[in-house]
């Protein structure tokens, strides 16, 4: 906290005839507020602001003409108290226009500003000329204050991004402001820094077109010494599975994050993809390959590399101890299926068997078969698991040790499937087996059973508050 002579505060007091008691919790007050960051609407309305700028003015003025010899000092004092009061203005409008924002991020030369002459008719630019929507500001805000003031500064922000992107590359407008949005640390990035990214990829024989792609997927890859991981991984990958370079650029189109990822991190599945004798194509098949599971599109199972080498351990040692699945047919079903890793983190897929095995009284043996023939079974979460169960025997009331499709019928969706179509025949008191309602098409489960879609729709739409995914875990690139 600054000190503020007596003084000043005293002169102030008499040339607006406030008591100097007063004046000095008023201004220790918002200085406190300014310290630790907090609102308090009381303290300061906009008269008094008013009021405290002319009662700085008249304080100078006095200043200069009774003590010439302490013009500097005072006027340095006059001008933190007249700062902090102009600042103390700016921070609350700032607050109310701009929803979400944290003090401790507003860089100074944003707090100096005319909050309707500046910060106002900033945003209004950047919505005209660049684009951006309200809601996308204010998110690009929390992260990076100083995105308003885009036209005071040459180096960086969104005049560079600009001109790299647009200008000179002739990248799309909408593409750049995805990436800003997608990754607001980008506009603390020099137009240097910029250009070195795609002088990399081009040196990696990968097209400016292909690099934005790459970039506008994983944003974080502007903020990697790519050089260095280029060099670091491409080593790595050959030394342990003779992987040539040409296929770690393919696994890099297909998994950006490569280049992001811990090189400890893939020292370690590279020791554990040996360990368990691996071949070349399966580790590139495993780390880069897109997979479909019932004609719909999965992420990129490249993500192994960006998860917990702890999961792949586990998983093998489960399957080995509890199962007795020998760890090449573990790894038969991981390069069919890679996200068979992520959906069975920890110890999902135990929580999974013994589910199955308590409602099913199944033998270790059928389980470590239907794992080995059914691996796509075991994709779906924990969370789906349990509520199909628990509909059927607890809604339902049907035991699923008697049903002949059970546990192939944790297949089908939840909410789409299971729920609706029980529902419908439950309340047409209908008899009905499993295997004849739920492989059947909506058009062809309405006819058979002589019901309306309409009717199906309308089950669908019932308590639903949000899309059911049964797979669990997607990974999703960049941040």
């Amino acid at each position: 906290m600054m000190n503020i002579s007596k003084t000043l505060i005293s002169r102030v007091a008499f040339a607006n005839k406030l008591p100097q008691s007063f004046l000095f919790r008023l201004y220790f007050a918002n200085a406190r507020t300014f310290s630790t960051q907090s609102s308090n609407k009381n303290l300061l309305n906009l008269e008094l602001i008013n009021n405290q700028r002319r009662l700085m003015s008249v304080a100078q003025q006095q200043e200069q003409s009774q003590d010439p010899a302490t013009d500097y000092t005072h006027q340095t004092e006059e001008q933190k108290v007249y700062k902090d009061i102009c600042q103390y203005e700016v921070t609350k409008r700032m607050k109310t226009h701009f929803p979400g924002l944290k003090l401790g991020r507003f860089p100074q030369r944003v707090l100096s500003l005319d909050f309707e002459k500046d910060i106002l008719t900033a945003e209004k630019k950047l919505m005209d000329q660049f684009g951006f929507v309200k809601e996308e500001i204010n998110y690009i805000m929390r992260y990076k204050p100083a995105f308003i003031l885009f036209e005071h500064n040459q180096d960086e922000g969104m005049s560079v991004i600009f001109k790299v992107f647009v200008e000179q590359r002739k990248f799309e407008l909408d593409a750049v402001r995805t990436l800003v949005v997608k990754y607001p640390y980008i506009l603390s990035k020099s137009e240097k820094q910029l250009n070195k990214y795609f002088e990399t990829m081009k040196s990696w024989n990968i097209a400016d077109r292909n690099a934005m792609k790459q970039l506008v997927e994983c944003p974080k890859l502007i903020s990697q010494d790519l050089d260095h991981k280029i060099k670091e991984i491409s080593f790595l990958l050959n030394l342990y599975h003779g992987i040539s370079d040409s296929q770690v650029r393919t696994i890099f189109m297909h998994f950006p994050y490569l280049l992001c990822c811990d090189l400890d991190k893939v020292k370690q599945f590279m020791g554990e993809f040996k360990k368990y004798r691996f071949t070349k194509e399966q580790v590139v098949r495993v780390v880069s390959i897109s997979r479909s599971f019932n004609n719909v599109q999965l992420k990129q199972s490249g993500g192994i590399l960006a998860s917990r080498v702890g999961n792949f351990k586990q998983l093998f040692d489960y399957c080995r101890k509890e199962l007795d699945i020998p760890a090449k047919d573990v790894v038969e079903i991981i390069d069919a299926f890679p996200e068979f890793i992520f959906q069975n983190k920890r110890n999902l897929l135990q929580k999974k068997v013994e589910l199955i095995q308590k409602h099913s009284k199944c033998s270790v043996i059928y389980l470590r078969t239907l794992i080995k023939r059914h691996p796509d079974l075991f994709l779906k979460s924990w969370a789906s698991f349990d509520a199909k169960v628990n509909y059927i025997s607890k809604q339902l009331g049907r035991q699923l040790k008697n049903e002949k499709t059970f546990p192939m019928l944790l297949m089908f969706n939840y909410q789409d499937v299971l729920k609706p179509r029980c529902e419908l025949l439950k309340e047409s008191q209908q008899y009905y087996q499993f295997e004849d309602v739920l492989p059947l098409t909506d058009e062809a489960f309405c006819e058979k059973f002589n019901f309306n879609p309409i009717e199906l729709e309308k089950k669908k739409d019932i308590n639903k508050i949000r899309e059911e995914k049964d797979i669990l875990w997607a990974y999703v690139p960049g941040l």
